[in-house]
């Protein structure tokens, strides 16, 4: 099937065809070392929205560290200890823990929301890669 438009995005090139099925565009790259991207969008600037997506999912690296999900407040107190910070008190069902002048609060819930979690690791100064190794 002949290309009817190429895209250039950053030294990749996809071929970019009208999907007679959905009356909108697909966009498609092989990579040279196997595999590829394919993709879809109404518009065309709703293809190029998603090709970015695409592109930066496809080449994201591998040893990226997510935050946990699911994670418990006793779980964040254990690798926060293990970072070096040490208890100082507890309110309610919430434990104070502090490291060189750096204090973090945890609640003791059965699983901490993505947000709380996001929140303690920038309270303690710490990436996210060393909060999930002290896991």
């Amino acid at each position: 099937m002949p290309s009817w438009q190429i895209c250039f995005m950053n030294e990749l090139t996809f071929r970019v065809e009208p999907c007679s099925e959905t009356g909108g565009f697909v966009a498609r790259w092989d990579d040279p070392k196997g595999g590829g991207i394919t993709t879809q969008g109404d518009s065309l600037a709703e293809l190029y929205a998603m090709i970015a997506d695409a592109v930066n999912a496809y080449f994201e690296p591998q040893e990226r560290h997510r935050r946990p999900r699911d994670l418990r407040g006793s779980d964040a107190v254990r690798a926060l200890r293990r970072l070096g910070f040490a208890e100082i008190r507890q309110t309610g069902s919430h434990l104070v823990l502090r490291r060189l002048g750096r204090t973090v609060v945890v609640p003791q819930h059965t699983a901490l929301k993505p947000g709380t979690l996001r929140g303690l690791i920038q309270q303690a100064g710490l990436t996210v890669e060393e909060f999930v190794s002290a896991l």
